[in-house]
C-alpha cells in the first residue's frame, strides 16, 4: 500500500527495482544475459513510457515484446474469453504493445489460447525445451533455490505484514 500511496515516484521506484533484481537472476542461474537485458524490459512499453529506463519500440528485446502481448493475452483470456483478450490486443497495439506481435497474435488467437485449455501449463514449457533437459546438481538446485529466495525477498514489504495478519496472498 505504501508504494501506491506514495504516487508514480513510488511506483516507478518499484518498477525500478523490480527490474534490477529480476536482472541478476540469470546471471545467477547460469542463463544467458540476453534474458537478464529482457527482464529488465517487463515494465516497459513499445510507446517508450515504460518504467525503468522509458526505452520502447525495436530497442526492446523481443522477448520482452512478445511476453507483453502473452501476458496480457493470458489475463484477459481468463476474465472474458478469446474475444476479450483480442480486444485488449487490439486497443494496446502501437502503445504498449508492438502492434506487429499482438496483430499476429490476434490472427492466431483461438490456436493460441486454446492450449492453455486442454494443455498443463507446466508440460508445454518442458515439451518445448530443446534438446536434453539439463537436471540441476545439488549445489545448483540450492544456489538457483537462494537466488529465488532472494528475489521473493525483495518483494514489497506489505506482503510480509499481510502474511503475518492470517491473510495469504494466493499463490
Amino acid at each position: 500500500m505504501a508504494t501506491i500511496a506514495s504516487g508514480q515516484k513510488g511506483l516507478e521506484e518499484f518498477f525500478r527495482s523490480d527490474c534490477e533484481v529480476a536482472q541478476t537472476l540469470p546471471d545467477r542461474l547460469g542463463f544467458a544475459a540476453n534474458i537478464g537485458r529482457a527482464l529488465g524490459q517487463v515494465f516497459e512499453r513499445w510507446d517508450g513510457r515504460g518504467w525503468p529506463r522509458g526505452i520502447g519500440g525495436e530497442e526492446l528485446t523481443l522477448s520482452a515484446r512478445i511476453i507483453q502481448v502473452a501476458q496480457d493475452a493470458v489475463v484477459f483470456y481468463r476474465l472474458g474469453g478469446i474475444e476479450a483478450a483480442v480486444a485488449v490486443e487490439r486497443e494496446r497495439a502501437g502503445t504498449i504493445q508492438d502492434p506487429a506481435i499482438a496483430g499476429r497474435f490476434r490472427r492466431n488467437a483461438p490456436m493460441l489460447l486454446k492450449r492453455l485449455e486442454t494443455r498443463s501449463v507446466r508440460e508445454a514449457v518442458l515439451e518445448a525445451e530443446p534438446g536434453v533437459r539439463p537436471l540441476l546438481s545439488e549445489t545448483r538446485l540450492e544456489t538457483a533455490l537462494r537466488a529465488i529466495a532472494d528475489f521473493v525477498d525483495l518483494k514489497p514489504p506489505y506482503t510480509e505484514r499481510v502474511i503475518r495478519a492470517g491473510c495469504p496472498i494466493p499463490t
